[in-house]
């Protein structure tokens, strides 16, 4: 779905900088690309006297 995208903008777009939405598209992959890590272990909410 993404790389559709991407291939539709190239053809769309004459040739310049890369658009907001390339870039954007670009780091995504980039993310998936990394090794995920676990998530930090967060606290539950400490709810005060209510």
């Amino acid at each position: 779905e993404l790389e559709k995208a991407k291939e539709h903008a190239e053809r769309t777009q004459p040739e310049k900088k890369p658009s907001i939405r390339e870039r954007l598209a670009a780091a995504k992959q980039e993310c998936a690309r990394q090794q995920p890590r676990p998530a930090p272990e967060k606290k539950p909410p400490e709810l005060g006297e209510l």
